[in-house]
C-alpha cells in the first residue's frame, strides 16, 4: 500500500464506503482531489492528520434534488450544506433551471433575487458565472423543460406548442445538454410546464434520447389523479428515451392517503417498465412551494404581473375566491396550510404562522386572507403544505431505489439568502434521515442510509468516480459522530444548523472542520460526460 506522503490522512474511523457494506476500521488518505489509499496507515506520512476515532466516515452526501441554481450565486458557501455533510447537490428540478433564458427575459427571470447582478441566457454561460463565482459543493444540473418552453414560447405558453416551437425547444435541449447539463426536468403542476401535454414534453425530450440520461418529474398530481400523472411520466420517459426519476415521491392529501396500496403496488412493478425508475423523497411531511400553487392554471397566463392584476380585480377575484372554496370547502383545511417566508414588511410577522391564525389576525375569511397575502408580496408568498401521512414518509424511505432529495436551495448565515422563512429541510434533510430513520426508527441501517445518500444517488444521475470511498474517487469525504448527528430546524426555528457532522471534505480540499465553514470553495460543476 502506498505510504505517502499524502495530503490528509483521516485516521481511526470507521469507514462505510458507500456500497451499503458494514463499516470497517480503516484511515483514509487524500492526495489532491483524490482518495489515494483506504487501509491501515499507521506511520504513513502526511501533511496533516485528522482524528475520526469513533467517527463515521462516509463519501460526501449528495442531496439528490436542489433548486440552488440562483442561490448557488448568491450563497457560495452553502453552509446549510456543509453543516448537514452535503458535498454535492443536483439542481434544475421541476423544471426550473438557470438557463436557458430566452433573450429579452432576463429582467423577469432575476428580478425576484436581490444581489443578483449577474445575466446569461445559455446553461453555458452561466456555468462560466458560477465557476468564477466559486462554490464550496459540486453541483449538476438538470435542464429545466419550463426555461425551454418559455424561452420557445415567450409569455404565449398557455396552449399546445406547434411544430416550429417544439423544434426550437428541442434544440434549446440538446444545447443544454452538450454544455453539460445531465437530462431534462420537469414541473407539471408549475407553469408554463402545466400546459403542456404528455407528447409534447415527450418530443422535446426523444432529442436527447439514448444517450443515458434522466428524466426527473415533479408529476403532473401527487394526489386527486396520481396514479395516472405516474403513468404519464413512464410514457415521457419511454418515449423520449431516457430514464424516469420521480422528484419527491408521495400521497398528497388525506382524501388521497388511500392510494399508498396503488402506489406500492406500482412501485413493486417497476422493474417491469422496461425502463430504469428511481424517485427521491424528503423526510418531513409538508410540502413547500408558493402559495399561489393552490390556484387553477388559468390564473397564470401571461406570467406574474397578469397573475397579480386577476388577484387584484374584484370580479376576476370572485371566480378565483369560488375555485379555491369549491376545492376546498372545509375550512379546517387551511389549519394545514403554514405561511412561509413573506416579503411584504406589513406581514413579516404572519411567517410561520398558519393561515387560519392569519385570517383571524386579518379579520377575514381564510381564502380572502390568501389573497391579502398574495397581493402584498406580488404573487411570491411561500408556504408549507402539511398534507402527507408520516407512515407512508417511513415506507417510501424502505422502498429500494428511493434516495434522499431535499428539495431546497443553498443557504448561509449572511446575505440574501439569509432572509426569509424556509422549510426546515434546507437545514436538516440529511440528518433527520440519519437521526430519525436510522437510529430512532430503524427504517434503514446506517450503511444503506449512506449508500442512498451517496453511491447510489451518484450512479442514479450519472456522476463519475462520484459516491464512494475508494482509492482513485474524488475526495468528498464526510465525518460525522453516527451516535449524535441530529436535525435541529423545526417548522417552527426552521434556519438551525444541523450537528454532529465534524470534517467535510469536497475534491480534497477541507471545507468545513471543527464546526466552522473554512473558507475554501473547491466545488465543481460536474457536467454530463466528463
Amino acid at each position: 500500500m502506498m505510504r505517502g506522503p499524502f495530503d490528509y490522512i483521516i485516521e481511526g474511523g470507521i469507514v462505510y464506503d458507500g456500497t451499503g457494506t458494514p463499516g470497517q476500521r480503516a484511515d483514509v488518505a487524500i492526495s489532491g482531489d483524490r482518495i489515494s489509499a483506504v487501509g491501515d496507515l499507521a506511520g504513513a506520512a502526511a501533511s496533516a492528520r485528522v482524528d475520526a476515532t469513533g467517527m463515521a466516515v462516509a463519501p460526501g452526501f449528495i442531496d439528490a434534488h436542489t433548486h440552488s441554481d440562483i442561490p448557488a450565486l448568491l450563497a457560495p458557501l452553502a453552509e446549510n450544506r456543509l453543516y448537514a455533510g452535503v458535498t454535492t447537490e443536483i439542481c434544475g428540478n421541476c423544471g426550473f433551471s438557470a438557463a436557458p433564458v430566452g433573450k429579452g427575459q432576463e429582467r423577469q427571470f432575476f428580478e425576484n433575487y436581490e444581489g443578483l447582478k449577474a445575466a446569461w441566457n445559455t446553461l453555458e454561460e452561466y456555468f462560466k458565472g458560477l465557476e468564477k463565482a466559486g462554490s464550496s459543493v459540486n453541483r449538476a444540473f438538470l435542464a429545466g423543460f419550463g426555461n425551454i418552453r418559455r424561452t420557445a414560447m415567450g409569455g404565449d405558453f398557455d396552449r399546445a406548442a406547434n411544430a416550429s416551437e417544439i423544434d426550437c425547444m428541442r434544440g434549446l435541449l440538446v444545447e443544454a445538454v452538450e454544455s453539460g447539463a445531465i437530462g431534462m426536468s420537469t414541473g407539471l403542476i408549475y407553469p408554463p410546464g402545466c400546459y403542456a401535454a404528455k407528447e409534447e414534453i415527450a418530443a422535446v425530450g426523444s432529442a436527447i434520447g439514448g444517450r443515458g440520461l434522466m428524466y426527473a418529474s415533479h408529476i403532473r398530481s401527487e394526489g386527486e389523479t396520481l396514479m395516472e400523472a405516474l403513468d404519464e411520466a413512464l410514457f415521457i420517459a419511454h418515449e423520449s428515451g431516457m430514464s424516469l426519476h420521480v422528484s419527491h415521491l408521495k400521497v398528497n392529501g388525506a382524501a388521497n392517503w388511500h392510494k399508498i396500496d396503488q402506489l406500492r403496488e406500482w412501485w413493486a412493478k417497476r422493474q417491469n417498465y422496461g425502463i430504469r425508475v428511481t424517485a427521491d423523497r424528503y423526510p418531513y411531511c409538508a410540502g413547500h412551494t408558493g402559495l399561489d400553487s393552490l390556484l387553477e392554471a388559468w390564473t397564470f397566463v401571461g406570467g406574474a404581473k397578469e397573475e397579480l392584476a386577476r388577484l387584484r380585480d374584484d370580479r376576476t377575484w370572485e371566480k378565483i375566491r369560488g375555485e379555491l372554496i369549491a376545492a376546498h370547502p372545509d375550512d379546517a383545511y387551511w389549519s394545514s396550510v403554514g405561511i412561509g417566508s413573506v416579503y411584504a414588511p406589513e406581514h413579516k410577522r404572519f411567517e410561520g404562522m398558519r393561515v387560519s391564525e392569519i385570517a383571524r389576525a386579518m379579520g377575514l375569511d381564510p381564502v380572502d386572507a390568501v389573497r391579502a397575502l398574495l397581493v402584498a408580496d406580488e404573487t411570491r408568498t411561500m408556504a408549507m403544505f402539511f398534507s402527507m401521512d408520516e407512515s407512508h414518509m417511513r415506507e417510501i424511505f424502505s422502498w429500494e431505489d428511493v434516495v434522499v432529495g431535499s428539495d431546497s436551495s443553498a443557504r448561509s448565515s449572511e446575505g440574501p439568502t439569509a432572509v426569509g422563512f424556509p422549510h426546515p429541510r434546507a437545514y436538516g434533510t440529511t440528518a433527520k434521515v440519519l437521526r430519525q430513520l436510522v437510529r430512532a426508527e430503524r427504517v434503514l441501517t446506517l450503511e444503506e442510509a449512506i449508500r442512498r445518500m451517496t453511491l447510489r444517488t451518484a450512479e442514479i444521475f450519472g456522476l463519475k468516480e462520484r459516491g464512494r470511498l475508494s482509492k482513485g474517487e474524488y475526495a468528498d469525504v464526510v465525518v460525522f459522530d453516527a451516535a449524535a448527528v441530529s436535525d435541529q430546524a423545526t417548522y417552527e426555528e426552521p434556519a438551525r444548523y444541523s450537528t454532529g457532522v465534524r470534517e467535510v471534505f469536497v475534491n480534497g480540499k477541507r471545507v468545513f472542520s471543527g464546526g466552522k465553514v473554512t473558507g475554501e470553495k473547491p466545488g465543481r460543476v460536474l457536467r454530463h460526460g466528463k
